[in-house]
């Protein structure tokens, strides 16, 4: 059996190490020993254990299995400006402790005197020592970058408030005195583009106004990241944080989740519900006031039941017929802050029990189709004879309107047409042309083939009836 009888002797009693300052997982050296007990038992096996100086467990040491040297290791960084000499104490010791005898004395009987050199051996025991190594590590100044303090600032602002507002000045400072003196101050971070900051004093100011509805800001706060970029070689930067809080103003108006919808041509009344949404934030938003204009021209026709609430209903009465409205919509918040809007709805014939869906009727404003064409060119012919004037009032919003007329003869024959009038925004002076706003269809209905063919008819000189659909074709809205 192979005992611990042979003390294991480091070879020097210091060593001393280099590492730059920041670095980290890096070997600092290797202590070796001398042990001549059989190599791999655990009399052999050296153990090392940092006794001082590893208070902050920047370091570890290990056993190399093979050569038994311990291996020094900085695990974590360490930094010049807290001390560039740094002290360990390293202890050695066998796995299994150091034992030894020597007889002093044989006394009576045949019975020795014996002195033990083995730590556990209590009061008769010499005891034993492990073995201790200084390690002194000498750190290494490098150029660190600058120092925010404190990192974060925070600011409360009203959104929209005035460009040029000094928000806050910030301070970074360099430990580096040896290698860096100065820095300049930059922003790193701006994703709206609303801030700058001095170069030299670190004051940020605004730049634009700052929308609290933006996409950048977060929960109401936006934030900037600033850097500090110090003269060194290499230049090190520093980072700091402006938090900017955004307290809400009533700068956002109603609008109408959707602008465009489908009701059947019921026999009875019918409704669809109308939703509206505002960006600001309570007290600056819903429930809203919903309220159609022109009532009279609506009665008995359209109305709104309730006018207050996130979203009402949009009633059809029964007498409405199949066609293309647009409806002068006002909406206000709760501060009464309002906007006024053209809600197009498209009534058409649904199957029975089926959803309103009038997507293939429904008119397009990027091309002219066939029935807009037939319009125009039922029109033109028209006005081949006598002509009147069409008066528009100083009450009609721009959308398009379409007007059901009836045209008479001499001799009484009459025909009936759908007038399409597109009203829009015409540059002062300017005749109007809002040709790239006017609707199309993409498919010819029954009363633009109507129109057509009443056109052709007085091309020939003859004259025809066009029996409308429905009765009661007076002058709507579209």
């Amino acid at each position: 059996m192979q005992t611990d009888d042979l003390e294991s002797f480091l070879l020097v009693s210091q060593l001393v190490a280099n590492v730059k300052e920041r670095d980290s997982n890096v070997t600092l050296l290797r202590i070796k020993v001398s042990d001549r007990d059989k190599p791999h038992t655990p009399g052999w096996k050296a153990k090392y254990t940092i006794v001082s100086g590893n208070e902050n467990n920047n370091y570890k040491i290990l056993t190399d299995p093979d050569t038994n040297d311990g291996v020094l290791t900085l695990v974590k960084s360490l930094d010049f400006e807290n001390g560039y000499l740094r002290e360990l104490s390293v202890q050695v010791e066998n796995e299994t402790p150091f034992f030894s005898c020597s007889v002093k004395r044989v006394v009576a009987d045949d019975l020795w005197e014996v002195d033990y050199s083995d730590p556990e051996a209590g009061s008769t025991g010499i005891g034993f020592k492990p073995k201790t190594l200084t390690v002194i590590v000498n750190v290494e100044d490098i150029n660190d970058a600058p120092d925010f303090v404190p990192p974060i600032k925070a600011v409360y602002l009203e959104e929209n408030d005035k460009t040029g507002k000094e928000l806050q000045t910030f301070t970074a400072i360099d430990k580096d005195g040896s290698l860096s003196s100065e820095f300049r101050y930059t922003v790193g971070v701006d994703p709206a583009g609303w801030v700058s900051i001095d170069p030299k004093t670190g004051t940020v100011i605004t730049t634009q106004l700052m929308d609290r509805e933006s996409p950048f800001v977060i929960n109401n706060t936006y934030t900037v990241i600033l850097h500090a970029v110090d003269n060194g070689k290499p230049p090190m930067t520093g980072s700091g944080t402006l938090v900017i809080h955004l307290t809400d103003v009533n700068d956002c108006i109603p609008y109408l989740l959707t602008p465009h919808i489908d009701m059947c041509a019921n026999e009875t009344a019918s409704m669809t519900k109308l939703a509206a949404q505002d960006d600001d934030e309570d007290p600056y938003s819903g429930p809203f006031s919903f309220n159609l204009l022109e009532k009279e021209s609506l009665k008995g026709k359209w109305r709104l039941d309730p006018t207050h609430g996130y979203s009402v209903n949009l009633i059809k009465e029964e007498n409405v017929y199949s066609g293309i409205y647009i409806l002068h919509l006002e909406i206000s918040d709760r501060q009464g802050v309002s906007s006024k809007h053209n809600l197009t709805v498209t009534v058409c014939d649904c199957p029975t029990s089926a959803p309103a869906n009038c997507g293939t009727r429904r008119l397009s404003s990027t091309t002219m189709g066939a029935s807009a064409v037939g319009i125009l060119f039922a029109a033109l012919c028209l006005m081949l004879g006598y002509s009147v004037n069409l008066i528009k009032e100083e009450n009609v919003y721009s959308g398009i309107y379409i007007l059901h007329l009836e045209i008479s003869d001499r001799q009484g024959v009459s025909s009936k047409h759908n007038l399409t009038v597109t009203v829009c925004d015409c540059p002062t002076s300017a005749p109007a042309n809002c040709g790239t706003r006017r609707l199309s269809s993409t498919t010819m209905g029954a009363s633009a083939v109507g129109i057509l063919f009443a056109a052709l008819c007085l091309m020939l000189g003859k004259t025809v009836t066009a029996r409308p659909a429905r009765k009661d074709l007076t002058a709507e809205k579209s």
